[in-house]
């Protein structure tokens, strides 16, 4: 039987649901250079999980992925994001605009063109928590596994993502296979 962890993530993996550590966090605290992209890679999860102690996993379906910065959402995701709060701003296809470079701990997001006044800029706060944002987390607490038969906690996602991954579900899955086996 493979770990936990492990069976999550090659099952994100089979529904094209990308995963890093924690963009956002490492952002706040100041750790740009362990801002990953989306992708698959499992020994890296692990790696960074062991390296911090454990941590917060993202999840991220493929489709909202920006292909040419692949640490951040797409613009289509960007836009519906920014929707709900620049509503006025966005009328009439205002252009985005977005900066996010970890290496020059650079990141901004500008709608509008032309003048100032047509301009609105976002701050650096804000600007990361809509460039990095996600559609599923847990916390990893290796910890915890040894009194409450999982690391995983705080766990949340948006419905969409549950239809094509459920990481409560597939935890629940787990918890009923490792008792069939200890309890044989």
């Amino acid at each position: 039987m493979k770990p936990l962890l492990i069976t999550i993530l090659e099952e994100a993996k089979k529904n094209k649901v990308m995963f890093r550590h924690s963009a956002y966090d490492h952002w706040l605290n100041d750790n740009h250079e362990d801002i990953h992209d989306w992708g698959y890679n499992i020994p890296l999860v692990i790696e960074m999980l062991k390296g911090f102690d454990g941590g917060t996993v993202e999840f991220l379906q493929a489709k909202h992925v920006n292909k040419d910065n692949q640490k951040i959402v797409n613009m289509k995701r960007l836009k519906a994001l920014l929707e709900p709060s620049y509503a006025a701003v966005l009328k009439n296809n205002a252009p985005i605009s977005y900066g996010c470079e970890t290496e020059f701990e650079n990141y901004g997001i500008t709608i509008g063109e032309g003048d100032l006044e047509n301009i609105t800029s976002l701050g650096e706060d804000e600007a990361a928590e809509y460039l990095f944002d996600y559609d599923a987390s847990f916390e990893w607490d290796a910890w915890n596994i040894t009194q409450y038969e999982t690391a995983i906690i705080n766990a949340s996602q948006t419905d969409e993502l549950g239809k094509v991954f459920d990481i409560t579900k597939i935890e629940e899955k787990w918890l009923k296979d490792l008792n069939n086996i200890i309890y044989i």
